[in-house]
């Protein structure tokens, strides 16, 4: 936990709405003092791409084989691992 500034997540006590709800994702935004125009959201599943484009500008799908999207939700990037972002933010 030594490399995070902030840690969001859903607990009974805390009022944190769970995923699909862009809730803990603004939460952290507004603690990083970031807007949603410059923050992507990265996820491995279809309810975190649905947060992300609730939440963000960017989000990013990273394919893993563990999710079928099935052509119902469209990520707006798809990368195969973290090292694919180095094209995107560098």
């Amino acid at each position: 936990m030594e490399h995070f500034d902030y840690i969001i997540s859903v607990r009974p006590d805390n009022g944190i709405i769970p995923k699909p709800h862009p809730h803990r994702i603004r939460a952290c935004l507004e603690l990083l003092g970031v807007k949603d125009n410059e923050a992507m959201y990265i996820g491995n599943g279809v309810e975190d791409v649905q947060a992300a484009k609730s939440a963000v500008r960017l989000d990013v799908a990273i394919h893993r084989n563990e999710y079928n999207f099935n052509g119902t939700l469209k990520p707006t990037l798809k990368i195969d691992s973290l090292y694919d972002l180095r094209r995107f933010i560098l």
